[in-house]
């Protein structure tokens, strides 16, 4: 019968039991997934509390290959950074007692920092309010002639020019203060003056970034023990109400 296109008993039964075979053979296999994102691992401060750019680079060389161990371990290694990274590189200009330079050629620290460490391996977490405290703090440098020039640092622009690098967000806000040395004073989220929806509007938010809420004044102490949990009710209303805009 199988030769007149009519399957016979004995190739319906081989057919049976070549499905059955495939069929022992998947159980207990999981469904092919998505590849997942490495999980960011949090190493702490800066990597070097120096303004010189020989220290920069030796933090550079470190970071290259503690990324790299990591990278070959599925984790992402971040740096996580507040005010003082976004200063101005010393890298020009005469040479102290130490033969140190004393001069900027205009370039920020960190900006530095993530041209010369590998975009595979190394990775940052911005810290939105800090950053905007380096906009108020670091207006002007002192140019290799002596000069003073200004550079209004925008970190909106630096994301955007490494935007894979950044995978998560510090969003605390702040509410202007020019009578504070910060030019900020820290607040709930949604209640200060750092335009958030502008800054996530402009990234690609869902797909590539993870912004945590963080208040480093919340807590109230004996007077107001509860105040932390509130004001993190409220940051988190806030916080979703931008997704919701989007």
């Amino acid at each position: 019968m199988g030769d007149h296109g009519v399957p016979s008993a004995h190739t319906k039964a081989g057919k049976h039991e070549r499905t059955r075979r495939r069929d022992r053979r998947g159980r207990g296999r999981a469904a092919p997934q998505a590849r997942a994102e490495p999980p960011p691992v949090p190493p702490g401060g800066d990597p070097t509390g120096s303004a010189y750019k020989a220290d920069w680079d030796l933090a550079a060389q470190k970071w290259n290959g503690l990324g790299s161990i990591a990278s070959a371990a599925g984790l992402k290694l971040y740096t996580h950074n507040h005010d003082a990274a976004y200063g101005f590189l010393l890298d020009t200009g005469p040479l102290d007692e130490l033969g140190r330079p004393t001069r900027s050629s205009g370039v920020r620290k960190l900006e530095y920092f993530l041209d010369v460490t590998d975009r595979r391996h190394v990775y940052l977490e911005m810290d939105i309010f800090w950053a905007h405290v380096a906009r108020y703090r670091f207006r002007t440098y002192t140019a290799r002639n002596g000069s003073t020039r200004t550079d209004v640092f925008d970190p909106l622009k630096l994301v955007r020019r490494n935007e894979k690098r950044f995978p998560l967000f510090h969003a605390k806000d702040g509410k202007s203060n020019a009578a504070t040395g910060n030019g900020y004073d820290m607040v709930p989220f949604g209640t200060g003056d750092i335009d958030y929806r502008g800054f996530f509007s402009k990234l690609d938010v869902e797909r590539r970034h993870n912004p945590m809420y963080e208040q480093d004044n919340a807590p109230g102490g004996a007077e107001e023990p509860g105040r932390s949990l509130q004001y993190a009710d409220l940051s988190h209303k806030n916080l979703a109400a931008l997704r919701r805009r989007r």
